[in-house]
């Protein structure tokens, strides 16, 4: 009998009172690209609540969002993430196994869409184009680095060169587009986020020594977990909802810069961390939890 190494993770409350809790950031990098970019076509939707995965893949096939499927909508997403890691049509089309044409016209059809999106990679792609070109010039360019325009918060990023097995430098595609949505969403927000929960439970538990504590225990990427008796999985909504209400607030404190984005997540609850068997709310069914017994 095969088992999935996540079903050996469960609550430290037992079987019977705990549960492992996953609060998961909705469409973390999308959000971020929204920001850096500021594309207001990409902000009004992901503020609408718009499933950008859907819309994106029925304007590809030229269908309505609803009549789009899970695997239609799963190559657009994959497509949307491609662009963000510097691939073109060929690389589009080996891995989901579609005609080249039809990645270019996934790739034509989301930069006519996404205007601000398409000038972000536009000025990337002419800056390592002309310093690429200034580099042939000399003999070995490779201690040179280029410093991209610094996100929202101020973070700024290098690239070295890379050199081919020909001996030609280059600045990697992959770098030059994802590193400063990657830093804004994974090493920015989702810290932020981390550390005022933290605060938030800190507040709540403070001086509190019961049993059923909810115990922050990991992040994943765009995740983060907690162990949590049964009686406090609506206090530990509670203080998430709060955090993710005041972040806005909290973010223009420490940086300076107003989000354009709504940031939002899903949560998934279970006695273990085998996605199948943990149960998902969405953020307005977590209100609803809240509002239900709190009244608020």
């Amino acid at each position: 009998m095969t088992i999935s190494i996540r079903e050996c993770f469960v609550s430290r409350y037992g079987p019977e009172n705990g549960f492992l809790v996953e609060f998961d950031f909705s469409q973390l990098e999308i959000c971020a690209l929204a920001e850096v970019s500021g594309d207001a076509v990409l902000i009004d939707e992901l503020n609408r609540g718009e499933d950008i995965h859907r819309l994106n893949a029925a304007m590809w096939l030229g269908k309505k969002p609803e009549e789009v499927t899970t695997d239609e909508r799963k190559k657009a997403k994959v497509m949307t993430f491609q662009l963000q890691y510097g691939a073109g049509a060929a690389k589009m089309a080996e891995s989901l196994g579609i005609t080249t044409e039809a990645a270019q016209d996934f790739i034509t059809n989301f930069y006519k869409k996404y205007t601000g999106v398409f000038a972000y990679h536009e000025e990337l792609a002419m800056e390592r184009l002309v310093r690429t070109a200034s580099s042939k010039k000399q003999t070995d360019p490779s201690s040179e680095v280029w410093v991209i325009n610094p996100t929202p918060t101020g973070r700024m990023y290098t690239l070295p060169f890379r050199q081919t097995d020909a001996g030609d430098y280059y600045y990697s595609r992959t770098e030059m587009k994802n590193y400063p949505i990657q830093g804004f969403g994974t090493a920015d927000i989702v810290p932020v986020v981390l550390n005022l929960v933290y605060d938030s439970l800190h507040r709540i538990y403070d001086g509190w020594e019961g049993k059923g504590t909810p115990f922050l225990i990991n992040t994943v990427h765009d995740s983060i977990m907690f162990d949590c008796h049964a009686d406090e999985l609506v206090t530990l909504f509670v203080a998430v909802e709060h955090v993710f209400r005041d972040f806005p607030h909290k973010f223009k404190e420490l940086f300076d810069y107003e989000l354009k984005v709504v940031y939002n997540y899903d949560v998934k609850v279970g006695k273990n961390w085998f996605e199948k068997d943990m149960d998902k709310f969405t953020r307005a069914e977590v209100q609803s939890l809240i509002k239900d017994k709190f009244g608020v």
